[in-house]
């Protein structure tokens, strides 16, 4: 009687329905998938990275883009191994600094000429505009 009552409780802690294990298993796969995307998209991560993180953001942030009509968008790309880069006020490298861009932010592009893209960027209520060379942008298809 003894043998029959060990064996049946070990049979019982032995079986887990499949159903929760495949549960758990999806779960904690989803879960590693979101931490990995916030981590690489919100975070700093090494310069390898860098076009992973701009390809997430743009991807997070092409809806919001779309659904205004703004199809004159540009997504700034890393651009000698930092993470801001000056926008300048004229086209050309030695001029004054406009303001500061972010990797991954978007701006919308006023116009080109001769390498460089001019940019305009809105702050709350503030509107910067300046230029950048054309290898520092991506341009946003549909």
């Amino acid at each position: 009687m003894e043998v029959k009552l060990k064996e049946s409780k070990k049979k019982k802690k032995e079986k887990l329905p499949l159903y929760v294990t495949a549960l758990f298993i999806a779960l904690s796969g989803v879960s590693l998938l979101v931490f990995t995307v916030y981590y690489i998209a919100f975070l700093p991560v090494p310069h390898e990275m860098q076009p992973l993180r701009v390809r997430i953001l743009t991807t997070l942030r092409l809806e919001n883009i779309l659904e205004e009509n703004l199809a004159d968008y540009v997504v700034i790309v890393e651009y000698d191994d930092s993470q801001e880069v000056s926008v300048l006020s004229e086209p050309e490298a030695g001029a004054d600094t406009a303001f500061t861009a972010l990797t991954g932010e978007f701006y919308e592009e006023i116009e080109r000429s001769n390498g460089w893209v001019k940019i305009r960027g809105r702050f709350g209520d503030r509107v910067e505009q300046g230029w950048l060379p054309e290898e520092a942008i991506e341009k946003i298809e549909d």
